[in-house]
């Protein structure tokens, strides 16, 4: 009998994200959010009701931005136990001013 003890390497694990991007302050959603995955560099575009499907790996962060908010960023934690994780996002209005 032979038993070989080879270390087993870590596999990333695919975790599907359904989200829904709403505003802090009305709880109204955003549409056409902006979520790229900064790892890889792919993402995708929130609907007009402010919600988004994409799947990461773990340790992936999310870049969520929109025009007129401030951007957000989602990392994935190490060891997650589902493949399907339901995520909302609230972000802030940006207090930008604009010079005459």
């Amino acid at each position: 009998m032979f038993l070989s003890f080879l270390p087993v390497l870590a596999q990333e694990r695919n975790v599907e994200i359904v989200g829904e991007i709403i505003d802090s302050e009305t709880k109204g959603p955003i549409p056409y959010v902006h979520i790229l995955n900064t790892k890889d560099q792919k993402g995708t575009i929130g609907n007009t009701r402010g919600r988004f499907w994409i799947t990461i790996q773990e340790g992936d962060s999310l870049l969520l931005s929109a025009i007129g908010f401030n951007k957000y960023v989602f990392t994935l934690k190490d060891n997650v136990e589902t493949g399907q994780l339901l995520l909302t996002v609230e972000l802030n209005k940006s207090a930008m001013e604009l010079r005459q």
